[in-house]
């Protein structure tokens, strides 16, 4: 949404890293898939989303996922390794 993105923005300037990140917003389907192929990270910033399919659409594309530690990311997603949950 325009709020979060402008408050990551702001933040981004705060830190003194924003000429070091790339912003890419409601980027066609095709641009996409060449941006997270070749991507490290992903960064998903939504608090409570139901499921967080971008989360699966980084690690598909191979890029470690940055997720906001709540909902679908955290219940549907992360899961637990050798009985124990990750935290």
């Amino acid at each position: 949404d325009k709020a979060r993105l402008a408050a990551l923005r702001a933040l981004a300037a705060e830190l003194g890293v924003a000429d070091s990140v790339d912003w890419h917003v409601d980027v066609p389907y095709p641009k996409l898939c060449e941006l997270l192929g070749g991507a490290s990270a992903g960064l998903h910033t939504m608090l409570d989303e139901h499921f967080g399919i971008c989360v699966v659409e980084y690690l598909a594309a191979g890029a470690v996922p940055i997720a906001h530690d709540s909902a679908g990311p955290r219940m549907d997603i992360v899961r637990p390794a050798n009985g124990e949950r990750l935290s």
